[in-house]
């Protein structure tokens, strides 16, 4: 809704709940409306193919790997306009988002910071 780019750390603990038709809708119409994906996300299997395919330069999906085991917490971090929604997986599901441009705009550049160093990797 915010149509602005996104930033994503994500778990290897996400679950996916929606079905996966729905999730691939979603990231059509965000590509569609030519909102930016910045996600830092583990060296999975898929995540390797998707990088090395042109899917994620379809889906405006910019893709830096973390190493491995380098982020284990079950908890995806998602920062998309002035929100930054924490979302816990595992046994208690949950998430909580926090509208506040000076929060967003800290973990944007955290985010961003990452990137950046994992790019020089």
């Amino acid at each position: 809704r915010t149509k602005q780019d996104i930033y994503l750390l994500r778990t290897t603990s996400d679950e996916v709940d929606l079905g996966v038709e729905y999730l691939n809708t979603y990231r059509r119409e965000r590509a569609k409306l030519g909102i930016n994906t910045y996600g830092l996300t583990p060296s999975t299997k898929s995540a390797i193919e998707r990088l090395d395919g042109d899917e994620d330069k379809r889906m405006l999906f910019h893709r830096t790997l973390l190493p491995p085991n380098s982020y284990t917490a079950p908890v995806e971090i998602d920062i998309y306009g002035s929100k930054s929604a924490f979302i816990s997986f595992g046994d208690t599901q949950m998430a909580i988002v926090v509208d506040s441009p000076p929060m967003a705009e800290a973990m944007r550049q955290i985010m961003q910071l990452l990137i950046a160093q994992l790019a020089k990797a």
